[in-house]
């Protein structure tokens, strides 16, 4: 997910086009706690802007993983606070059935996205064909 400038910090705008997440989770994320991206003096008058750093994005990340386990934003904050240096799901403290268990399901979420993928490239490679 992390591309090639990643000690680069991003705008919120940015931030959510690379990783596909809408601006407003982006700022129920920083409501809620998850997040806390610095806040500098923006070109518009009053506003702030939010800019994110590289921890912010393996955060982001890992709360992305998280909430793709299953795991609600309470449950996510909970987590994070126990474990504030995390930077993926194996550095938190979760009994090792919970770890099997979301590992099964990025496993079966994985194995979606795959298949939707060789749909979408056969269904494009036919209709470049014609």
């Amino acid at each position: 997910m992390l591309g090639k400038k990643d000690d680069v910090e991003l705008k919120i705008g940015q931030l959510s086009r690379e990783f596909g997440v809408t601006l407003r989770a982006l700022r129920l994320y920083e409501e809620k706690g998850l997040i806390s991206p610095q806040r500098t003096a923006g070109c518009r008058g009053g506003s702030y802007d939010r800019l994110y750093s590289i921890d912010d994005r393996i955060r982001l990340s890992l709360i992305l993983d998280l909430k793709a386990c299953g795991f609600g934003l309470k449950e996510i904050n909970e987590l994070l606070k126990s474990a504030p240096r995390a930077r993926t799901i194996g550095g938190l403290r979760l009994p090792q059935s919970t770890l099997r268990e979301c590992l099964d399901v990025l496993t079966s979420t994985k194995s979606r996205v795959s298949r939707v993928l060789a749909y979408v490239r056969k269904r494009t490679k036919k209709k470049t064909t014609r």
